[in-house]
């Protein structure tokens, strides 16, 4: 199998595909084949070494954090998933290593991917949407009636707040916002609370005047595409989601 790593911190020079034999999951993890991942900006924050004090000095690494698949084997106290489920979820920062035919990742990093996601929609859920969710739900508690400011609403976390706001907890925009109504992101994100106690607050602050909450998405210094330069292996890569697919196919 291949992947996408790194043998030091450092710029996308830094990164290969490779081949690699992935791990047998032990017994609460999962081997799940990976279809569709995402690119975010913790990506290239890990392989740049800014949280190397938690990741350590053990390479390769591999990249990539969310990921949408196949349950290929389960280890032997893994109660909830089965060869064959769709799932979607992320990975360990320790361990990361998503952008890979194969990943393996604890089951608590797991859910069952929504019918009505395909998997490159449902692969760009775990980091955003579950920021937005702590954001509103967690943190924010806003209900129907309550505005929210939502800044930088194009950006992946701006986007799942949106049509969070909108199908669960009911606003005004409603009816000026058919595209986000209509938008896969809206017909199921009842996956999110399972991920939010893996993840922190990372962009919402409290806000004044007529708003209950706003919530700040701020961009990156330079986007996550930018990260993955043309690798041989992607399909296609973006701030959204790749396909995997083997060079040559």
């Amino acid at each position: 199998m291949e992947r996408i790593e790194y043998d030091r911190y450092g710029g996308p020079e830094q990164m290969h595909l490779r081949t690699f034999s992935p791990a047998q999951p032990r017994a609460r993890e999962v081997r799940v084949q990976v279809v569709a991942g995402s690119v975010n900006p913790f990506d290239w924050k890990l392989r740049e070494g800014e949280l190397k004090l938690f990741t350590g000095s053990k390479f390769p690494r591999g990249m990539g954090s969310d990921f949408a698949g196949v349950v290929e084997s389960v280890g032997s106290q893994v109660e909830r998933f089965k060869v064959g489920d769709e799932v979607v979820g992320t990975t360990s920062p320790k361990t990361s290593g998503a952008f890979a035919q194969a990943v393996v990742t604890h089951e608590k990093l797991l859910v069952k991917k929504p019918a009505a996601l395909s998997h490159a929609e449902a692969a760009v859920l775990p980091i955003p949407g579950v920021t937005a969710w702590l954001a509103l739900v967690e943190k924010a508690k806003v209900g129907p009636g309550q505005r929210v400011f939502i800044n930088g609403a194009l950006g992946s976390v701006g986007r799942a707040a949106i049509a969070m706001r909108i199908t669960r907890m009911g606003s005004a925009a409603r009816q000026r916002s058919e595209r986000f109504r209509q938008s896969p992101i809206s017909a199921d994100h009842d996956c999110l609370p399972r991920l939010v106690q893996f993840w922190s607050l990372s962009s919402a602050t409290a806000a004044s005047a007529s708003m209950r909450f706003t919530v700040a998405s701020i961009s990156p210094r330079r986007s996550a595409a930018n990260s993955l330069p043309a690798v041989r292996g992607l399909s296609a890569a973006s701030r959204q989601a790749f396909s995997w697919r083997r060079p040559g196919a």
